[in-house]
């Protein structure tokens, strides 16, 4: 199976249920899943087979995202401890 012939109701790394459809663009389709995990819905990417191009671009993209996350909760834990300005 391939990774485009993915439909709704498919399980993916034991823990992802396809779900629509929500974006498509160069490397593929995004779709809404249901992450069993955490218990709630998430985006998937699914991209198209290239000989492994799409693998590493997408391993990166999650390296980005990951330490984006990471900094922006970090940010909002600094931001929580900050006392209130008084006027």
């Amino acid at each position: 199976m391939t990774v485009l012939t993915l439909r709704a109701g498919h399980e993916v790394a034991g823990r992802h249920l396809l779900q629509e459809p929500i974006g498509r663009g160069g490397m593929g389709v995004v779709r809404q899943a249901w992450d069993e995990t955490p218990r709630q819905t998430v985006a998937v990417k699914c991209a198209r087979p290239d000989g492994g191009r799409a693998a590493k671009r997408l391993k990166k993209e999650a390296q980005y995202a990951t330490a984006e996350a990471l900094t922006a909760a970090a940010l909002k834990n600094i931001a929580e401890r900050l006392p209130e300005e008084t006027p």
